[in-house]
């Protein structure tokens, strides 16, 4: 599990071959879980306004591509 400074967190369930994602946002009222897997996970580039925000607009937060080419390599 990943801990967050503001009380979300990240679980990794795996299952075989397969690993799935559980976000647990406490940022929302109510808070908000998202689950994603491996293949769904890319890279952005996050502009520090909006890391520091923990939210931000399009403009600030940009896609760089995908995660990794494998989870091995992670």
């Amino acid at each position: 599990m990943k801990q967050y400074a503001n009380g979300s967190h990240v679980l990794i369930q795996q299952q075989g071959d397969l690993e799935e994602y559980t976000l647990y946002c406490s940022c929302g009222q109510p808070a908000t879980i998202s689950r994603w897997s491996w293949s769904d996970l890319a890279k952005y580039a996050v502009s520090t306004g909006a890391h520091l925000r923990g939210y931000g607009s399009a403009e600030e937060i940009v896609l760089r591509g995908p995660a990794i080419e494998t989870k091995f390599g992670r």
